[in-house]
């Protein structure tokens, strides 16, 4: 697969995996600002409340239950015993990974961000637990470089919102449930969440909505800098596709509070 095709899929396909509190009523987009949580009392946003409760809760036993990459590779060697490529990819990761270079891995389309991936969009959680000492390394990284990145700004640069954009298909149903009728309330996003400050290529990436039951979204997420309990940072200086695309890439399990959504195309 090319380095273009990849890009494409990386940001376009459906992996946005997201559960919801706080619904309210349907209203007209899709504005997000990066946010901390806050409670519910209703019996509908309690119900939902566990549910968001519980991704945290796997998030946080991921990265802080110790594992070796000897266990980890045992299980994917299992996964890609037939396929020589992988298997490669598996001896090198092997021979030459450390915990800082977890970011340039995650962006490779080899055997980790496919496992990867497709078990948090799933929420397969054995998988995951096999996957948890690169998922504790992906953390931490993103942790270290969001501290890094933020201590160099200025007091006035700090107090500035970010605003990076996603675009992405997403079905009608998954769109209608836990967006459109969800104005004014959370959505906690299960994946590695990648986004890009450059608005024209999240657009590009939305596609045009051709496909059957499905909505094109451009997601812009204006972030908080003062929110600190999701680590973020743009990871275009460890990317394998350089700085080009300006990418931000949000923890896992990260919330984001829906501020508005707006029409801007015949098939919303």
């Amino acid at each position: 697969m090319s380095i273009q095709r990849y890009r494409y899929r990386r940001f376009a396909s459906n992996d946005l995996t997201v559960a919801t509190i706080m619904p309210l009523s349907a209203v007209s987009v899709t504005s997000f600002e990066f946010s901390s949580l806050a409670t519910n009392t209703t019996t509908s946003a309690k119900r939902q409340e566990a549910e968001f409760m519980y991704s945290q809760l796997a998030r946080d036993i991921l990265i802080s239950t110790e594992s070796n990459k000897t266990e980890m590779l045992e299980f994917c060697r299992r996964q890609y015993a037939d396929n020589e490529a992988q298997l490669r990819y598996i001896k090198e990761f092997e021979d030459h990974y450390n915990s800082h270079k977890a970011i340039f891995w995650y962006t490779r389309d080899t055997f980790l961000y496919r496992l990867l991936n497709k078990a948090l969009r799933e929420q397969d959680i054995d998988t995951l637990y096999s996957l948890r000492y690169f998922i504790r390394h992906l953390h931490l990284q993103l942790k270290d470089f969001h501290s890094k990145q933020i201590s160099i700004e200025t007091t006035a640069e700090r107090e500035e919102l970010i605003t990076v954009y996603r675009g992405q298909l997403i079905k009608t149903e998954e769109f209608e449930r836990k967006i459109r009728h969800n104005l004014g309330g959370f959505l906690s996003v299960t994946n590695f969440l990648s986004t890009t400050t450059v608005k024209q290529l999240a657009t590009m990436f939305a596609g045009n909505g051709g496909e059957v039951d499905t909505q094109s979204i451009l997601f812009q997420i204006d972030i908080n800098q003062s929110v600190k309990k999701f680590p973020y940072a743009n990871i275009s200086t460890e990317s394998v596709f350089g700085e080009e695309e300006g990418e931000i890439l949000f923890t896992m399990g990260s919330v984001f509070r829906i501020l508005s959504i707006e029409s801007t195309a015949t098939n919303m």
